[in-house]
């Protein structure tokens, strides 16, 4: 029957317990299964990229960056323009920062991801609202970040707390732009500057939205992805692999973005069920990198196997296709010098850690304790 598990335990134990019931889809290496009435799941590589790429135009238009609630932002190329335009003015501002400091900066003792998400915060901060941006402004991305990442118990609090920042948020964005409008034009000095320039002729609305996309793809998806690194690294004893071979693997294991919904136009066949409108298709990277058809011994960490040049066919934790995430170079860059300050100059233990992953829209690691003692 259309909407029953194809075995696993079913709707309430995905609701209950995501990650176990992907592990047991994955475990099974079929290419496809029921979550639940209208939703189906994926953990086929070829299936996963050919629904991601919208292969014959069968699902609706759809980016995870680019999506706002007033609807999709930009045409297409106005969306290209400012993913390339921001991820040259991030890299080159990177190739400035000091990774040395940022990591000295964790201290003896360090609480993540929390301090992960920080540190990534810290080395993009200039570049985010720039070198005279109002005290106002800066304190309103501060309690932004804080309730929408670092505080993972935010969303059983007054949920009207955060609408009412958003709300202040918005007012002292409108007030920014229209300060910037009235300035001397020139080249965007960060990123705030950048968004207002590409989106001039776009709603306030969509330009917050398009800009806290910024802050949360590098605050808060780079320093989830940093804190994987170092949890699976130390807890593996494998600080001697290189750091690319760290981030592709704790990548893998552990993508932050761990499940992309599509809606279909058309009704059509994926290995042989039928999907239609009223469903909705679920790829999901973390399905996909642990099914045995596409890895050997997947739930194993291991960046050693990174060392050998590698089919990447069936590594999707930025996604595939047009909207493939455009931080992918940004994330090894940022990742792979942290990694090398911080293994080369430091030794580093785990003395706490939890097991429960944050699950929401991003795969966050467990809390845990970073301990360091310099070389």
């Amino acid at each position: 029957m259309k909407g029953e598990t194809t075995g696993g335990n079913g709707l309430a134990s995905f609701e209950s317990d995501a990650l176990g019931w992907l592990d047991d889809f994955a475990a099974s290496a079929q290419p496809v299964r029921w979550i639940g009435p209208g939703r189906l799941c994926v953990a086929d590589a070829a299936l996963a990229r050919a629904i991601l790429r919208n292969d014959g135009e069968r699902y609706a238009e759809h980016s995870d960056f680019f999506g706002t609630e007033a609807g999709m932002f930009g045409p297409r190329p106005l969306q290209v323009e400012i993913g390339r335009r921001g991820r040259a003015m991030v890299e080159a501002h990177l190739r400035r920062a000091d990774y040395s400091a940022a990591v000295a900066g964790l201290g003896a003792e360090s609480r993540w991801p929390r301090a992960g998400n920080l540190l990534v915060l810290g080395l993009i901060r200039p570049l985010l609202i720039g070198e005279n941006r109002p005290a106002r402004f800066d304190a309103l991305v501060n309690a932004i970040v804080e309730d929408g990442i670092l505080n993972r118990d935010s969303a059983r609090r007054g949920g009207w707390r955060r609408r009412l920042r958003r709300f202040r948020f918005f007012l002292a964005f409108s007030a920014e732009r229209e300060r910037r409008q009235a300035c001397a034009a020139g080249e965007p000095g960060d990123l705030l500057d950048l968004v207002l320039d590409i989106g001039r002729d776009a709603p306030t609305e969509q330009l917050v939205e398009i800009y806290l996309g910024f802050v949360f793809a590098l605050a808060g998806s780079v320093g989830f992805a940093l804190g994987w690194s170092v949890l699976l690294t130390v807890s593996h004893g494998e600080e001697s692999e290189p750091p690319k071979h760290i981030v592709s693997e704790a990548l893998r294991l552990y993508p932050v973005a761990w499940l992309f919904g599509r809606k279909p136009l058309v009704p059509h066949a994926l290995a042989g069920i039928e999907v239609g409108p009223a469903d909705e298709v679920m790829v999901s990277p973390y399905a996909v990198h642990r099914n045995p058809a596409h890895w050997p011994d997947p739930t194993l960490f291991a960046p050693s196997r990174w060392r050998e040049a590698h089919d990447r066919s069936a590594w999707l934790p930025f996604g595939a296709g047009e909207h493939t995430c455009a931080a992918v170079s940004t994330t090894f860059q940022i990742l792979e010098r942290v990694l090398a300050e911080l293994f080369q100059g430091y030794s580093a233990r785990i003395p706490q850690a939890g097991e429960r992953p944050g699950i929401a829209a991003a795969l966050a690691p467990p809390l845990f304790t970073l301990a360091l003692e310099r070389r």
